[in-house]
């Protein structure tokens, strides 16, 4: 169960779309018409574990003109955020009912430091895990709290580091498995370095103003779970509100034909077989002046998946539904960065 969480949860932060590359045209036609990705060519246009970016429109320049969204910060400023999810699930299996499986709350601490000196062209930051804890677990996981407790515990000090153009295309990433984490945490890792290039938020090269809308397009796999997932999404810029940049989004995902899933637990020589897959979501994210990672972002998705298990000749169906709902903030306010002068001439979110 835990091994389906990584994907819903980048979705819904809008991580499952780092990148800013141009999209192309393949065997079966163009990938854009007026700007959007065209949805019968997805899975064809879509590159793995890097997005496609296409501006749909600038928007209205306004008053102040169009301006240009760019990700900025401070050689040595620390950002702590926090992120919390809650995760409602339901399960049915052959004969069996309904099982409604309400996760508790999940919560990591996250702190972040930018590397790079701020005359580099690109943004090196590092992330670390410092803090993991849930909240009280209900229905059929009641009881439960302490192996859920221990796996989130488990990911306390793992640290990465992250280079990104101040677009936000992940240029490189990874991270360092702390001594004696559980095997359930290293496969989780793994995963989560194959995807490091979805990590931010893409944003367009050109200077845009409010209703500005632009879409991505990315293909991951996730070689645990064997999700094979084009995660298409179409973003607005709503509003400018001072330093801030208030932007909505909407995701949706589509499986790959013939994927082939491992919800972990199944028995030696099982297969499973996805008859059908919905999934998509929505959420806003707040860019702020000066900060590396949003204000704040709220996002909410829904999965729902119907399956065929097959083991020793018998064929089982399955189906499962996932409602995700994660918020991240800024626990704390910017860590003051030394140097002031620096701080002062740095270029923000929001550029003239």
């Amino acid at each position: 169960m835990a091994s389906f969480i990584r994907p819903v949860l980048c979705a819904s932060l809008l991580w499952a779309c780092g990148g800013a590359e141009e999209s192309t045209s393949t065997k079966s036609g163009a990938c854009t018409e007026d700007g959007r990705f065209v949805e019968s060519n997805w899975m064809e246009c879509a590159t793995k574990n890097e997005a496609l970016l296409s501006l749909v429109s600038p928007g209205e320049p306004g008053a102040e003109g169009l301006r240009e969204l760019r990700y900025s910060g401070t050689s040595g400023q620390e950002e702590i955020v926090e992120v919390h999810m809650d995760m409602d699930m339901s399960m049915s299996m052959g004969p069996m009912g309904k099982v409604e499986m309400p996760l508790p709350q999940m919560r990591l601490t996250m702190n972040t430091k930018i590397l790079s000196e701020d005359t580099d062209p690109n943004i090196r930051s590092s992330m670390e895990i410092t803090g993991g804890d849930i909240g009280e677990a209900t229905g059929a996981l009641v009881g439960q709290e302490a192996e859920i407790r221990a796996v989130l515990q488990g990911t306390v000090g793992i640290r990465g580091e992250t280079t990104m153009t101040r677009t936000g295309r992940v240029l490189d990433g990874g991270f360092d498995v702390p001594d004696g984490a559980p095997e359930e945490v290293k496969q989780q890792l793994k995963s989560m370095k194959q995807s490091i290039a979805q990590t931010s938020v893409p944003l367009p090269e050109e200077p845009v103003g409010p209703g500005a809308v632009w879409e991505t397009l990315i293909r991951t796999l996730d070689e645990q779970t064997g999700m094979d997932l084009v995660v298409h999404n179409a973003v607005e810029l709503v509003s400018w509100d001072g330093e801030k940049a208030i932007l909505s989004y909407k995701l949706t995902q589509k499986l790959a034909p013939d994927s082939k899933l491992d919800a972990g637990g199944l028995p030696p020589g099982a297969e499973m077989e996805v008859k059908a897959f919905e999934s998509g979501g929505s959420g806003e994210i707040t860019l702020e002046k000066g900060l590396l990672n949003p204000r704040e972002s709220k996002g909410d998705v829904q999965l729902s998946a119907q399956l065929l298990v097959k083991a020793q000749g018998q064929e089982m169906e399955m189906e499962m539904e996932t409602n995700v709902r994660v918020h991240l903030f800024h626990k704390d306010e910017v860590a003051p960065v030394q140097n002031e002068d620096a701080a002062d001439s740095e270029a923000g979110v929001l550029e003239d």
